[in-house]
């Protein structure tokens, strides 16, 4: 099944507030079924959505209908996205996601956080399965179940063998004593595929369906959106007694899973390990990357954490980590159910090789004129006398050269107070929430709103009002003084239209611009994000903030300089530019500020530390 997904990944860069009286933008969602009808839309919710907001799809299945797939299409990146199973939740562009579910004949399609205008089709598949026919078998929208289990096992499925089209389905193996649990076979029409116990996924037409394995030797086969009936055969194995606890021999196996993305490798010690025993992994970033973070899963919990960790709890048992060099290894002890672990990493930052110190050439030493000598006087000669030694020449002695100067130097973080730029001496609050308990975390902001946080950073020489030339920025506009303030600094030296566009979201490259601008930062070292080339014109500001510090690219080399930014991003990176570190003893004291983010949230303590000005030195 096609299946595209964008880049998540996060953003980093940072800023912005969102005033109630301001409106915000809206997207449009088209919904469609295929031309055969095989569904209707039961429920959207809505199809205009405010930017930063969700949208809830419903769909609603005929009759002897099962879902096929969904396409997404966003309109303004021109990109496609299919989901086609219970749980499938991806990254869209930007940082829209969307989550399905699945249940019997109800679709939900949930879209989160939306920016873009979409066009979402439901497909469906008329069930046919040539084993659900007969007159015994009720309606033609009936599925079954046959099972078949060897000696020595019991199998039974949590919704019996004649589940509902649409159910998730659990079958058990459980292995008598003296026995254990062999091949497991699963066959569709004419199709049929195994698992030998040291696997944990059976693919059929390309749909997986998943083998775990618990305490007491037994498998579970999870069957997701039932949709055709199905054959269930699993084979025994004599001799592996589960119940009596002699020696790793006898004991359950448990599944052990690592990966990691294009930038970090993850290699467990085991991919199927015995009860009680130890597992380690080793993560180590590629050349050019760094680990970003870590999600551990043992059974049905997980975790995700910061590689600098040295240890974390799942389920009230600790896990140890250990580094060496750059890589992290975690030790996972007492292994009691299926394991697994993902690694997340980052475009390394490489500061810029300094140019090798240019000797200077050496001036040449000036001669002394000639002066004219008076002629002598012939003397009377005098007898000779006995010769005297000439003096021993001395070598000469070659000149010093001079001390190569000292290399140029990375700028040092955070920025230096200076007037009209950056003041990080005054630590203030400068992210501001909605007035309601909200701060929306995620939501996009735009060119008015990142004006209005960069002018509370500024020291300025002459803080008072000063009227903006832009055409649509009026004396009455909530964000007119900051606007008219940071033009008159240059902040805007790009804007030239007549139009500064507040209520556009301010992208990537436009804010790093503004910001090089403030500061008045110059590098002479290349840009070498491979989407930003000499001509752009945020080529110079992009190459500075890189060179400081304080923003980076994503792992595929880009920099995407017209990507929107959001609250929590814009936090982030304003703390990085000034320096400040949150104070999570005073955060933590405050106690949950605002109700739509909660102390698990990534950037939570970057956020509340904003929003009320709580930093450490």
């Amino acid at each position: 099944m096609r299946r595209a997904i964008s880049g998540l990944l996060m953003a980093v860069l940072l800023l912005g507030q969102i005033p109630q009286a301001q409106a915000a933008s809206k997207y449009r969602i088209d919904v469609y079924v295929d031309k055969e009808e095989q569904a209707v839309i039961q429920e959207v919710k809505p199809s205009r959505v405010e930017s930063g907001k969700d949208s809830k799809i419903v769909f609603e299945l005929k009759n002897n209908h099962a879902l096929k797939e969904i396409k997404i299409e966003d309109r303004e990146e021109d990109e496609t996205y299919y989901v086609n199973k219970d749980g499938d939740e991806i990254a869209l562009s930007g940082h829209t996601s969307c989550e399905l579910e699945v249940h019997k004949r109800k679709v939900t399609l949930w879209m989160y956080s939306v920016e873009s205008d979409y066009r979402v089709t439901l497909y469906a598949d008329k069930i046919t399965d040539e084993n659900a026919g007969g007159s015994d078998q009720g309606n033609n929208e009936d599925v079954y179940l046959s099972l078949s289990a060897g000696r020595g096992l019991d199998m039974r499925s949590d919704k019996g063998t004649r589940p509902e089209l649409g159910d998730t389905v659990n079958v058990t193996i459980r292995p008598d004593p003296g026995y254990s649990v062999g091949t497991v076979t699963v066959t569709i029409g004419d199709k049929s595929a195994s698992a030998e116990p040291s696997e944990n996924v059976i693919r059929i037409d390309g749909q997986p369906y998943y083998l775990s394995s618990d305490r007491d030797g037994s498998r579970v086969l999870i069957i997701r959106n039932m949709g055709r009936s199905m054959k269930i055969k699993a084979d025994s194995i004599k001799g592996g007694d589960y119940s009596n606890g002699n020696g790793n021999n006898g004991l359950p196996h448990y599944t052990i899973l690592a990966n990691g993305d294009v930038g970090v490798s993850v290699i467990p010690s085991g991919t199927n390990v015995s009860q009680g025993s130890m597992v380690s992994f080793r993560m180590s970033p590629q050349s050019g990357y760094t680990l970003q973070s870590i999600t551990l899963k043992i059974g049905t919990e997980s975790k995700t954490f910061s590689p600098s960790a040295t240890q974390v709890n799942i389920g009230g048992q600790t896990y140890t980590l250990s580094k060496e060099g750059k890589d992290v290894i975690l030790f996972v002890t007492n292994v009691g159910s299926s394991v697994s672990v993902s690694a997340s990493s980052q475009k390394a930052y490489i500061p810029p090789t300094p140019p090798k110190p240019v000797t200077p050439p050496t001036p040449p030493t000036p001669t002394k004129p000639v002066v004219p000598q008076k002629p002598t006087v012939p003397q009377k000669p005098t007898p000779p006398s006995k010769p005297v030694t000439p003096p021993t020449p001395t070598k000469p002695t070659p000149p010093t050269p001079p001390k190569p100067t000292t290399p140029p130097q990375r700028p040092s973080i955070p920025v230096q107070a200076k007037e009209n730029s950056f003041n990080p001496a005054d630590k203030k609050a400068f992210l501001q929430g909605n007035g309601n308990g909200t701060i929306t975390p995620e939501a996009a902001i735009t060119r008015a709103e990142a004006s209005a946080i960069l002018d509370r950073l500024i020291a300025y020489g002459n803080p008072s009002k000063v009227q903006s030339s832009f055409q649509d920025v009026k004396p009455s506009d909530w964000f007119a003084a900051a606007v008219g303030r940071l033009e008159k600094i240059g902040a805007y030296e790009v804007e030239k239209n007549g139009n500064f566009r507040p209520n556009d979201k301010i992208t990537r490259g436009e804010l790093i611009h503004w910001i090089g601008q403030i500061d008045g930062g110059k590098t002479t070292v290349p840009c070498t994000y491979t989407d930003v080339s000499p001509d752009n014109v945020y080529y110079m500001a992009i190459a500075y903030g890189t060179q400081q510090g304080w923003i980076n690219g994503y792992a595929d080399g880009t920099f995407r300089p017209g990507a929107p930014i959001t609250r929590a991003e814009a936090a982030h990176m304003v703390l990085r530019i000034m320096g400040w570190q949150p104070d999570e003893a005073a955060i933590a004291g405050t106690g949950q500020v605002f109700s739509d983010m909660n102390p698990k949230y990534w950037a939570y303590n970057q956020v509340t530390a904003a929003a009320r000005g709580l930093y450490r030195a």
